[in-house]
């Protein structure tokens, strides 16, 4: 099977566009570049698909790794959402204060990127795949034709740069944590290595009362050790997120000669989180739309049961994307001491909020009692003549082509 055998069989190709069409040849590039300084030779596959997330793999020897621009698409709305939102945060805490035009145009937008994963991901459930991209039409096209309902977000120079570097800087990152999964699986050292430093870095964190004070509090810090052993896929994840940090962070020192090293710890730290709270919220609205209409009529015989099961779980989305969050902004801090960065307690402050603002929204997603419309109106749907494949080849026709 060759890499183009493997993606007609396990992922439904929306677009079949040329890579040029996809991703800039810089950032292509750089990709090729960054990993090849850790000798790892990986061919970048640009798809437009509803997997939606990049992934690695490995087929007769050569590492692929599908690059989704699916995903950067709807990535690049959130961040500059979440900029947008930094900067007007009483638009979140005292909307009475901004126009309705402008809540419910920001509200939308959040709404149409989420109803856009849901559309893609509950590909096995056509159905209601297709009446959540009636939905999506919908709210695209309230944005696009309602006066003085749509509004341009409007960024200085170095705002604008900062975005983008930003965006940059999360396909750095995101390259390089699919390359460590690979080391993590195949070399047991990378694995006991990961162990001791989450333990190293729960004793520098203990000892420097300034930053704990500024951070969280002890029993956070005191979990460190216990998930370690406890959660072999945080760990991992950790472990993956922190070796990404470390390269990325001197890669670019190397190729941004006129940026401070404070400057780009700041904005890598952005990419960071917003990447990891974008992956997690995905995961969590996901899960509660494919469990809620996979167990739809269990869940109308046993009530709130089902529900609880599926809160308690969406829980753990949360708590883990804050536990990737926490190590990660302890161990830069162990790691960063002592080499002369400036490590300033205000350095996580921001990229903690921005990547934050999509999961605030997702809640509204959160609701069985939308679950249920939808799905009952999904199943008015049903003809004689309406087979899975009808349903989704009308999905594409009705959303159109992106890059058009």
């Amino acid at each position: 099977m060759n890499i183009n055998d493997y993606i007609r069989a396990t992922k439904r190709n929306i677009y079949a566009l040329k890579p040029e069409c996809l991703e800039d040849g810089y950032t292509l590039e750089c990709l090729s570049a960054l990993a090849s300084s850790v000798d790892a030779s990986i061919i970048v596959k640009p798809i437009f698909s509803t997997s939606i997330f990049p992934e690695m793999v490995y087929l007769n020897g050569v590492a692929y790794l599908l690059w989704d621009l699916h995903f950067w698409e709807i990535y690049k709305t959130i961040l500059i959402n979440g900029f947008f939102l930094y900067e007007n945060e009483e638009l979140l805490e005292k909307p009475h204060k901004f126009s309705s035009n402008m809540i419910n145009c920001i509200t939308n937008r959040h709404r149409l990127m989420l109803l856009d994963v849901l559309t893609s991901k509950l590909d096995k459930h056509p159905q209601v795949a297709y009446r959540l991209a009636q939905e999506q039409y919908y709210y695209r096209e309230l944005l696009k034709r309602e006066k003085g309902y749509n509004f341009e977000y409007s960024f200085d120079e170095k705002k604008s740069i900062e975005i983008s570097q930003t965006i940059f800087y999360s396909k750095l990152f995101v390259l390089m944590h699919e390359i460590h999964h690979d080391y993590f699986k195949k070399d047991k050292k990378y694995h006991s290595d990961a162990i001791l430093f989450q333990q190293t870095v729960a004793e520098v964190f203990m000892d420097n009362v300034d930053f704990r004070e500024t951070t969280v509090n002890n029993r956070t810090i005191k979990s460190l050790n216990m998930r370690a052993y406890e959660n072999q896929e945080t760990l991992e994840e950790s472990a993956c997120d922190l070796g990404a940090f470390k390269l990325v962070y001197k890669f670019l020192l190397m190729v941004n000669s006129d940026l401070s090293p404070e400057v780009i710890l700041e904005w890598l730290y952005n990419a960071f989180a917003t990447c990891i709270y974008t992956v997690e919220t995905f995961n969590f609205v996901t899960f509660f739309w494919s469990e809620m209409v996979s167990k739809f009529k269990e869940y109308y015989q046993e009530g709130g049961l089902i529900l609880d099961d599926v809160i308690k779980k969406i829980e753990t989305y949360e708590a883990n994307a804050q536990n990737r969050l926490t190590f990660l902004s302890f161990a830069i801090y162990a790691d960063l001491f002592h080499t002369g960065v400036e490590v300033s307690k205000n350095l996580f402050r921001k990229g903690d909020k921005i990547s934050r603002f999509i999961s605030v929204f997702a809640k509204d997603f959160l609701d069985s009692k939308y679950v249920a419309v939808i799905h009952h109106e999904a199943q008015n749907l049903k003809t004689k003549k309406s087979s899975p494949k009808f349903f989704r080849e009308s999905i594409n026709l009705i959303l159109g082509n992106p890059y058009e």
